[in-house]
């Protein structure tokens, strides 16, 4: 929305400042729970009245009416990039993200300038007559509409050569401008004659004048559900109006002298500022209701929104400031409960009941958290005042300050069980639910009752300091805090002796106070000094002085998130205070008994997060950043080691020393030393799979000479082994093509009577072969690898590491083996092979080995009961596989490149579809439950989580869905979206399955988590990270690839390019990795160097992942720049066509995905992976581009992921023409 036809109002009319001072705001008492977002405030110039985003570059731009400015923000630091000089009251701001051209409406000179984004400089100014107010772009049209207040018109001006069109005749003061990119309709808001205009794009006509409320200030379009959005200023409204007919949808309630007016296209949230409130409203789209407030600050007058980084810019044209709103944490589901008027509340956890004191009715009103509905009132002393539960009795302890006494509830019942009196005026109730003692602060008498709750009699009284107004517990201390505003302190009691401990003085009249069980801190409201003063319960010292809002009278603390909610009286605003998660470091020395042991990876999990180091050479470690806490386990963990463990504690800023590991070597012969100067012994090793699971052993002869050099000799059979699809071992028939080679390339040869002898190993050493297979023409492949260490004292290991050949083919619905699948492998048309001399799309023949199950290296072969086939393939080659089976879709694999060593290939097969599939619901929510139920016919063993609100932590998820055969459903924030999702996993997901949940619990909440555990599902792993980039790096480590697996980069503040290669990383098992443009995250790097990947695809190109980024990226992973592939397009619907094609996704199906928002291919992308499918985002119809490439599979297959209103009736018309010819 651009707008400014009110602008003069506010500025020029000083009876509006006025009237601004005296409104008195009436409305019903309720209880409406608000959660505000944190916020950040940027200085700008004088007067900030419009805002703008570019999404591509998220870089944000303000208009500053007195300063004759543009402020360009960057959206990554919001941080000033420039001050961009334009023309004389710029009032207007709006973005071409598609040209990266901004344009500025100047009504005090008659002009609109024009900003290219890329370097941020003016060219020519277009001038205007008339006092151009508003401004807005389409972007596929690439025309830019500007409205004149004073012509009462809208002017038309072709972005390609900045001339100007058609003038089009409005109505009465035209003050805001949108556009409709996807129907290619414009709507003007007329200030002053209370109406839309609505004009036809594409003929420049007028449509329809529609008549709404009072002074139609600002309008904002949602293209995604085409819905119109119109503020009503002086009627304090917001008017909804359903694009498709032209007709009001409905009218919303909003805050005072509503201004503007932006919509997130992706989470269907609508915003906005009113300026008299100082505030913004957030309204749900889905139902036409508005979630609660975010105070802003001084008249909040324009507003925008970054749909892809989720974030909210409003401008303060009186404060000259831009509030930046997070929306992932801003309100959301909040309800509104009738309970009369309202004094205190409190909640049982357990029962989730809510109990809410009405003072003038002298009863609680009881709330079911599960239904947010009350039932019958409970009759109280006069006046309750204050409530506490304890959830451990289900008591409820209410004080009631006129009658001098506390009512006591049963909860399992609603009936009051007995009626204590205490002092005179109890303000104040706490329970201590472990030693079941009620505490009751009375202001009248100065003094503190204490309760026994096992026999509701008094057990204390103990005298305090002036009018004793708040208290609280420390449970775990068993101290309570007792807050005396007229003497300005808090008086600490010991519980276990009812005695004063402490009394601390803090600020000004503290009022309430709050305590922290987990950190042991304390914060107390200061209202007399806008402050909050915390105080270490260790020390009952003061600590932090925290500044907040006016006349802060309440505070409580989330020790989940570690947050603190201050509420602020005076300035009508909560506050929201991070306070960062204490932490410690752990250290320690791991050993094998006698030496230290190098490169072992040790680690806790904390909460769902991993905290890990990696031993030096001295077998020193250092894990950081712990969270403090008793018991952790502490796992070492080296390939030819069994694992180790200990316990620790963490403190909070200490390093616990002293946490070493001892590691025992897997040879069971303890690696005996030979004499010295000669002699034989014996070592029984390891063969493990590449899991590093034991397997079977192998015994080993070891000789030392005369030099002290060992000769290390055994069976080649037990080295050289095949693991069997039924888990069986098996060696191959014919040794004699088996060879070891060394780490310097020196090859050893199987001996005529099948030993192996690997000589002149040295003490001290650790020495690495490579078992390879000769499979003729002088081409080998790697089908192991074995370790030989000798330590400084002679000590012997030998772990052999075999390689899975075999690749597993699973019924994508049921998740079973697929017995009689035809298999064929063919050389695939890659630039490599044609050099080499091989011929694309034919067959490979390979040469037959004897005893490689289950076919003996056939081509074509048939795969066995348990679902397996095998090819021991030539290296260095690029191959691709068809599978077919009668009731099954063709299979065709996107291209393997096999290097040296032979690759794993599992895939899935969908029984036989056609035509064209729509999966949809009526939400986000409800389409990803309708992809995995069409997914999934079988019990689950997995599934994934995600938050249906944004797309950072999930964009990697899709490779591990794969991995875990498991469905991605989006969790809402709503009880209804969640019952919905755990109805889905109660029905379909085997009790003892998994379930991964991505993100933190600022993202998928630990009330959903405990939800589930409540479901009966304990299995639960949660990969959340700092940041989205910690996040994609936690599902790559969990997903324990290959050393030398590809890897995927793609941008992680958008997610477009993520969605588009999503379905093919999942299938190739490629793990993503999440980047900004400009640079690698540390724990991305670390990721890079530990996979060591052989290729690397970027996705995007340099506009979204610089140069820089792809040289950084090559330096990780020490790979040249040619092993770099960069995927891109124009746009992102022409990068996921290039993706497909890349890979030669040619297989006769496709899945269409919105490329507007993420939910749908977010949940979808599984589902493509599962049915070997590219995803292609779409807009209104599909592209000559796009009809040619499914022209060229041979199209038997389509699905769409979401209703018409994401992807078209067109596109589905489209589909369904290609496949039927």
């Amino acid at each position: 929305m651009k707008r400014n036809g009110f602008l003069k109002l506010i500025f020029k009319k000083k009876w509006l400042f006025l009237l601004l001072t005296f409104i008195i705001i009436t409305s019903t008492l309720v209880v409406d729970v608000k959660r505000v977002s944190a916020a950040t405030v940027v200085p700008v110039g004088n007067y900030p009245c419009s805002v703008a985003v570019n999404t591509v570059t998220n870089k944000i731009y303000v208009a500053n009416y007195e300063s004759n400015s543009i402020m360009v923000i960057d959206g990554t630091t919001n941080t000033i990039d420039k001050a961009i000089s334009v023309g004389n009251t710029p009032c207007s701001v709006a973005v071409n993200t598609v040209t990266n051209k901004i344009y500025v409406a100047n009504p005090g000179s008659n002009s609109i300038t024009v900003i290219d984004g890329a370097t941020n400089t003016t060219g020519t100014a277009i001038s205007l007559g008339n006092s151009p107010s508003a401004v807005a772009v389409n972007t596929v049209t690439n025309k830019i509409y500007v409205a004149s207040g004073l012509s009462n018109s809208i002017t038309v001006i072709d972005g390609v050569t900045n001339t100007i069109g058609t003038s089009i005749s409005l109505g009465d003061s035209p003050s805001s401008v949108s556009v409709n990119t996807v129907t290619n309709k414009i709507y003007v808001a007329n200030l002053g004659s209370n109406s839309i205009t609505v004009i036809d794009g594409a003929t420049n006509t007028i449509g329809i004048a529609i008549s709404l409320g009072d002074s139609p200030s600002s309008v904002a379009v949602n293209p995604a559900t085409n819905k119109i959005y119109v503020a009503n200023v002086t009627s304090n409204s917001i008017t909804v109006i359903d694009g498709a007919t032209n007709t009001i949808g409905g009218t919303i309630s909003v805050g005072t002298l509503p201004i503007a007016v932006a919509t997130d296209s992706v989470t269907n949230k609508i915003f906005v500022t009113n300026i008299a409130s100082n505030n913004v409203t957030v309204i749900d789209g889905a139902t036409n209701t508005t979630y609660g407030t975010i105070f802003a600050g001084n008249m909040p007058y324009a507003v925008a929104v970054n749909p892809d980084t989720n974030k909210i810019y409003v401008a303060n044209a009186s404060s000259n400031s831009i509030t930046v709103i997070d929306g992932a944490t801003n309100p959301n589901g909040c309800t509104a409960i009738s309970v009369g008027m309202p004094g205190a509340v409190a909640a049982n956890s357990v029962t989730n009941k809510i109990y809410v004191t009405n003072p003038r009715s002298n009863a609680v009103t009881v709330i079911d958290g599960a239904t947010n509905s009350t039932g019958t009132a409970i009759s109280v002393g006069n006046n309750p005042c204050s409530v506490a539960v304890n959830s451990a009795t289900n008591k409820i302890y209410v004080a009631n300050y006129n009658s001098n006494n506390v009512t006591v509830i049963d909860g399992s019942n609603n009936a009051t069980s007995g009626t204590i009196f205490v002092g005179n005026n109890p303000s104040a109730v706490a329970v201590n639910s472990v030693t079941n003692k009620i505490y009751v602060t009375n202001a009248g008498t100065n003094s503190i009752t204490v309760i026994d709750g096992v026999t509701n009699t008094i057990g204390a009284t103990i005298s305090l300091g002036r009018n004793p107004l708040a208290v609280a517990v420390n449970s775990v201390t068993n101290k309570i805090y007792v807050t005396c505003p007229d003497s300005h302190n808090v008086m600490v009691i010991d519980g276990s002796t009812n005695s004063i401990d402490s009394n601390t003085s803090v600020d000004s009249i503290p009022c309430a106070v709050a305590v922290n069980s987990v950190n042991n801190k304390v914060y107390v409201a200061n209202a007399g000094s806008n402050s909050i003063r915390v105080i270490d319960g260790a020390t009952n010292a003061t600590d932090t002085y925290i500044s907040v809002g006016g006349y802060p009278i309440g505070v409580d603390v989330d020790t989940v998130t570690n947050k603190i909610y201050v509420a602020n009286l005076q300035s009508n605003s909560v506050t929201v205070i991070n306070e960062p998660s204490p932490t410690g470091v752990i250290l320690g020395i791991v050993t094998d008994g006698t030496n230290p042991v190098a490169a072992v990876n040790v680690s806790l999990t904390v909460n769902g997060s991993v905290y890990s180091a990696v031993t030096g050479a001295d077998g020193v470690y250092c894990i950081q950043n712990v969270p403090i806490g008793t018991g952790y386990t502490i796992t070492a963990s080296k390939t030819g080691y069994n694992n180790g463990s200990t316990t620790a504690n963490v403190t909070e800023d200490t390093t616990t020393l002293g946490v070493n590991i001892t590691l025992n070597n897997t040879t069971s012969g303890g690696g005996r030393s030979t004499p010295s100067g000669g002699g034989t012994t014996t070592v029984t090793g390891s063969v493990i799979d590449d899991n590093g699971i034991q397997v079977s052993n192998v015994t080993a002869t070891v000789t030392e000479d005369s030099n002290g050099n060992y000769t290390v000799s055994m069976n080649a059979a037990q080295a050289v082994t095949l693991q069997q699809p039924n888990g069986t071992m098996s060696p191959l028939n014919d040794l004699s093509k088996v060879t070891f080679v060394s780490a310097a390339g020196s090859s050893v040869r199987v001996s005529a009577d099948g030993t192996i002898n690997l000589t002149n190993l040295a003490k001290g050493t650790d020495n690495n072969f490579n078992i390879t297979y000769d499979l003729g023409n002088g081409q080998t492949i790697t089908i192991g690898a074995m370790e030989v260490k000798i330590s400084s004292s002679g000590a012997t290991s030998v772990t052999c590491t075999l390689i899975d050949p075999y690749g597993i083919i699973i019924d994508a619905a049921t998740g079973k083996p697929i017995a009689g699948v035809n298999v064929t492998l063919y050389y695939a048309d890659t630039d490599r092979n044609k050099a080499n001399g091989e011929t694309p799309d034919t067959v490979v023949p390979l040469p037959n080995i004897d005893g490689f199950k289950p076919n003996n290296n056939m081509n074509p072969q048939i795969s066995d009961a348990s679902g397996s086939y095998g090819f021991m393939v030539f290296p260095t080659t690029d191959y691709y596989i068809v599978a077919t089976k009668d009731g099954y879709n063709n299979y065709t694999s996107p291209t393997i490149s096999v290097e040296q060593d032979i690759v794993k290939w599992d895939f899935k097969m969908n029984q036989t579809t056609s035509g064209v599939t729509r999966l949809a619901g009526q939400s986000r929510v409800d389409t990803a439950l309708a992809i995995a139920k069409a997914n999934y016919t079988g019990k689950l063993s997995n599934v994934i989580l995600a938050t249906a609100d944004n797309y950072p932590d999930a964009l990697a998820g899709s490779v591990l869905a794969y991995k875990l055969n498991a469905p991605i459903l989006l969790v809402g924030s709503s009880d209804t979206d969640q019952e919905k999702v755990l109805d889905y996993m109660k029905s379909n997901l085997d009790p003892a399955g998994g379930v991964y949940i991505l993100g933190g619990t600022a993202v998928v909440s630990s009330s959903m988590e405990g939800k589930v555990t409540a479901s009966g599902f304990a299995n639960i792993t949660r990969l959340g990270g700092t940041d989205r980039y910690e996040t994609s790096a936690k599902i790559a480590d969990k997903l324990k690839v290959k050393t030398g697996t590809p890897l995927v980069i793609a941008y992680g503040e958008n997610y477009p390019d993520a969605l588009t290669i999503s379905s093919i990383a999942a299938e190739m098992q490629y793990p993503i990795l999440l980047v900004q443009k400009n640079g690698l995250s540390d724990v991305v790097k670390n990721e890079i160097a530990a996979i060591k990947p052989s290729k690397v695809y970027i996705i995007g190109g340099e506009r979204v992942i610089s140069a820089d980024v792809e040289s950084q990226v090559a330096q990780m992973a020490s790979i040249e720049k040619s092993n770099i592939v960069r995927i891109a397009g124009t746009d992102r619907y022409e990068t996921s066509l290039a993706v497909a094609q890349y890979f030669n996704l040619l297989t006769g199906n496709v899945c269409i995905a919105t490329g507007n928002n993420f939910p749908d291919a977010l949940a979808g992308s599984v589902y493509a992976a599962n049915h070997d499918a590219p995803i292609i985002l779409a807009d209104g119809n599909l592209s000559d581009q796009v009809i040619n490439y499914l022209k060229a599979t041979k199209l038997t297959g389509a699905t769409l992921f979401g209703g018409e209103a994401v992807v078209s009736k067109d596109i589905e018309q489209q589909l369904g023409h290609l496949i039927g010819h």
